[in-house]
């Protein structure tokens, strides 16, 4: 995979940013708070096949549409820990290894549609994963699944 680093020097200033896509991009937590609060006017906020920052907190009052499209790590266990108070709208999808949400009340429709990254995972840490994601979206109105949670929540039900 190409990926490039994305290192901004000074504050990042982009009031007119309504919605943004990142892809095949590398971000640390402090590139990631400078992107985030230089775009006060973010509404949409989308990522593909990024590495790099694993926390995300999005407290912008206007921010209303999260999508997560193959989170990479170069590290085994950590997860991205994502903390979004005014996110409407979820999309995990593709490859992912582990997501953590926080503070997430205002969801109102949810799509998980992914599946771990490495192919023999451990069923547990699987279904512990998925398990902390319903915990964090039960309120919702509307929760989509893919076929890979669906398999990994019937496991769970079952051992």
């Amino acid at each position: 995979m190409f990926c490039m680093e994305l290192k901004p020097l000074a504050d990042v200033k982009r009031s007119g940013i309504v919605s943004l896509s990142i892809a095949y991009t590398y971000l640390t937590d402090g590139a990631m708070e400078k992107i985030l609060s230089g775009c006060p006017n973010l509404e949409c906020l989308q990522f593909g096949q990024f590495l790099g920052f694993h926390r995300l907190e999005i407290s912008n009052v206007k921010s209303r549409k999260l999508i997560i499209d193959n989170l990479e790590t170069d590290e085994c266990d950590v997860w991205l820990d994502i903390t979004a108070p005014y996110i409407q709208n979820l999309k995990i999808l593709g490859s992912c290894r582990g997501i953590y949400l926080r503070n997430v009340a205002s969801l109102v429709t949810v799509v998980l549609d992914f599946d771990f990254e490495e192919q023999d995972s451990l069923q547990r840490k699987e279904s512990t994963c998925l398990k902390k994601l319903f915990q964090s979206v039960a309120h919702v109105e509307k929760l989509e699944l893919g076929p890979w949670c669906i398999q990994v929540y019937s496991y769970s039900l079952v051992y």
